[in-house]
């Protein structure tokens, strides 16, 4: 064996191992420390970053994506899928990120962009709705941090029940004034979820795919814009199982999440 198969072998190894990140010395108002067990899909590269959060004081808030948020540990999980990005186009790619914010100090900081976000998830887990319809609640979906775009539909809804908390799950596009039919660049898997304590909100974006869908934009049919209805027709009847990586497979990965 070769000296970069041995590393490389290594590397590949060590992606597979449960990861921990966050603040080295925890306290109410600092990133939260996490770990999770590995992840559903082989990795190329995990990126992670911890932020001291920015109060609504010193914020721009006057924004469609308002900067304000509380302090944050975010991963970023690189798979080893590859699909060709369009060209010369306006567009939202999906990406694996997760992303797990202190919300302990949230009205007192203030951070008020999260707030409303807190309370609609509250009330979505209480009442836990198996499928949403109507444009507005689709469109009133938790889905945090702000993104200055809309949901072209929102169907899989699933519940998580973990010991770390609850979380809500849907799949989903994103568009800005009309996007592009369902395809497997864009199609994205979201996670909103809060702690036993009420102390951390989770969010989770996962780039998913599947085998009815076109791999390009360019390759969606042509349709009215924001004519959803074909997308949200097919993408619901599907099994959890027949998507990559399979829904059930991440909610059972996110059920793994430690974090304080």
């Amino acid at each position: 064996m070769t000296a970069r198969t041995c590393i490389l072998a290594f590397l590949a190894a060590l992606l597979t191992l449960p990861t921990v990140h966050g603040a080295e010395r925890n306290t109410d108002d600092s990133p939260p420390a996490i770990s999770f067990a590995a992840f559903p899909l082989p990795l190329k590269r995990i990126y992670v970053f911890s932020s001291a959060g920015l109060s609504a004081n010193k914020a721009k808030l006057d924004d469609p994506a308002p900067n304000d948020f509380p302090p944050c540990t975010t991963v970023y999980l690189e798979d080893l899928r590859k699909f060709p990005a369009g060209q010369g186009r306006y567009y939202f790619p999906s990406r694996n990120v997760l992303r797990v914010y202190r919300i302990s100090h949230v009205e007192t900081a203030p951070y008020k962009t999260i707030q409303a976000e807190i309370s609609s998830l509250r009330k979505l887990l209480s009442d836990r709705p198996s499928a949403v319809t109507d444009d507005n609640t689709v469109q009133n979906l938790p889905d945090y941090p702000p993104r200055n775009a809309g949901h072209c539909f929102a169907v899989k809804l699933s519940y998580i029940d973990a010991a770390w908390g609850n979380a809500i799950c849907y799949v989903t596009q994103f568009t800005q004034d009309g996007g592009t039919p369902a395809n497997n660049e864009e199609l994205t898997y979201i996670v909103q979820g809060l702690s036993k304590d009420g102390g951390l909100y989770v969010s989770a974006d996962f780039s998913i795919i599947h085998p009815k869908l076109p791999n390009r934009i360019q390759d969606t049919p042509e349709r009215a814009k924001g004519d959803y209805a074909p997308d949200s027709a097919l993408l619901s009847k599907q099994s959890d199982a027949s998507f990559t990586p399979a829904l059930d497979k991440v909610r059972t990965w996110l059920s793994t999440l430690e974090a304080k």
